[in-house]
């Protein structure tokens, strides 16, 4: 059984490993769950009663469906050798691309977050049933505990840090708004020094109080429910400037919630924006 800790020390990404299995048939995602603890569980209900939020479970199950389904076709088209996943928490999204793009036999992927959440997220991965995992799969994939943060502010190399002879698809999934701006363009400006990349990516637009009650009443005092600190949200131009030297495709959840409820026979339920989070999904791609 995992260590009980108190409510306020629990993380962000225990309650999101929850609910990306809460619909794995948007998700395609059942075994995330099993990464949360108890504790991470009961806080997951504890901040849907408090934010009035119970499409919460559905929209982290969508995200998680769409940054799958990108990823998967990125990958199989030959042209990437790596996967990078930046603030992995304790998602199993690497384990699914491992598993789904088998046949690429030159593709490796890594997890990469803060050192705890590493060592969590390995042992908790370590003591899940043997038989839920296909060990093939598992054992392509490598961890690397780093303070993204601190590594930009101490002027390391961010091509340095994951090697200069990538061709990488770099997932940041629920991560852009706990960073700073400046940790934000280093990283993009990182990535763009490759000749040949891919971002995938969500946000929350800057409007997003105005589009949404839920966002709104939420984001007032988030950062009083969790440890991670909220930072900020991106204009249109600061995305511009973000990727300003890349190819940039947006879609938002809803559209992908449209889309995939009804590829599985289900009724649409993000009708109201003021029902959920505004959030936006992006694809970088060089020009």
């Amino acid at each position: 059984m995992h260590r009980t800790m108190q409510n306020e020390n629990i993380s962000s990404a225990e309650m999101t490993a929850f609910w990306r299995s809460e619909y794995p048939k948007l998700s395609h995602d059942s075994l995330s769950k099993f990464l949360s603890s108890p504790e991470g569980i009961r806080k997951s209900h504890e901040f849907e009663t408090k934010y009035n939020y119970p499409l919460i479970g559905r929209k982290v199950s969508v995200r998680a469906g769409w940054f799958l389904e990108e990823a998967v076709y990125l990958l199989k088209t030959g042209y990437y050798n790596s996967c990078i996943s930046l603030g992995s928490g304790l998602s199993m999204l690497t384990y699914y691309l491992s598993k789904y793009a088998m046949a690429n036999k030159n593709l490796s992927f890594l997890d990469v977050d803060m050192e705890e959440m590493i060592a969590a997220r390995t042992k908790r991965i370590s003591s899940l049933d043997h038989e839920l995992l296909d060990g093939l799969a598992l054992n392509r994939i490598s961890t690397l505990a780093l303070d993204l943060e601190y590594s930009y502010q101490s002027g390391r190399k961010f091509i340095e840090i994951f090697g200069t002879n990538q061709t990488p698809v770099f997932i940041i999934e629920g991560m852009i708004y706990f960073l700073s701006k400046g940790c934000v363009d280093w990283i993009f400006e990182g990535i763009q020094s490759y000749k040949n990349y891919v971002v995938l990516f969500d946000y929350w637009p800057e409007n997003a109080p105005n589009m949404s009650e839920c966002f709104k009443h939420s984001i007032a005092t988030l950062n009083n429910f969790i440890p991670e600190q909220t930072r900020g949200l991106l204009s249109s131009s600061e995305l511009n400037t973000l990727c300003k030297n890349s190819n940039l495709t947006i879609v938002s959840l809803q559209e992908k919630e449209q889309e995939f409820s009804i590829k599985n026979g289900e009724k649409p339920q993000f009708m109201d924006q003021n029902s959920f989070f505004p959030v936006q999904l992006a694809i970088v791609t060089p020009k």
